[in-house]
């Protein structure tokens, strides 16, 4: 945790050759937090930031690989034109006021993902895409209060629960 300040992770890893739990938790409180290199732990990942968290490179290389995924931001999780680049299980709630929410769902082993939350509560639009892997994306509850929704997947099913965006609000599903 940080109070003061933004938070630059290079490679963290886990152990996961030893019994236990092997959660990753970094809190930004008054920052950013940007992703160099790559987050990994084979139970969960939880980013908080009071701004931003993004990733430094614009690719389709895993940021975040893990078990389940929570990330919490207030100005924007990832960017239009650079999403933040997830191979894990489980995203289990992704949660912008306003920037909106950019992710990609990489999935490697061809299992599938879920992601049980992607909300922006105030303004910005929701952009989930899928560049990899065949397994079935699995959407639960997307909502955009004030912004525009778009769900992608190059490969595999896709299964949508509840998308919930504003009246005037575009949604788009491929």
């Amino acid at each position: 945790t940080a109070t003061l300040g933004n938070i630059v992770l290079g490679t963290i890893t886990s152990d996961s050759g030893v019994a236990g739990t092997h959660d990753i938790a970094v809190t930004a409180l008054a920052g950013s937090i940007t992703i160099n290199s790559s987050v990994t732990s084979d139970d969960d990942v939880n980013l908080n930031a009071n701004t931003t968290i993004s990733d430094n490179a614009s690719d389709n290389n895993a940021d975040i690989l893990g078990n389940t995924v929570s990330l919490t931001a207030v100005t924007g999780l990832g960017s239009s034109g650079n999403t933040l680049d997830l191979d894990v299980v489980t995203v289990t709630s992704a949660t912008s006021a306003s920037g909106g929410v950019y992710l990609n769902l990489l999935d490697a082993n061809n299992s599938g993902v879920t992601v049980s939350s992607a909300t922006a509560t105030t303004s910005g639009d929701i952009v989930l895409e899928a560049t990899s892997g065949s397994g079935t994306k699995t959407y639960t509850t997307v909502t955009a209060a004030n912004g525009n929704i778009s769900v992608t997947a190059t490969q595999g099913d896709i299964v949508l629960g509840a998308l919930t965006a504003s009246a005037t609000a575009s949604k788009s599903i491929s």
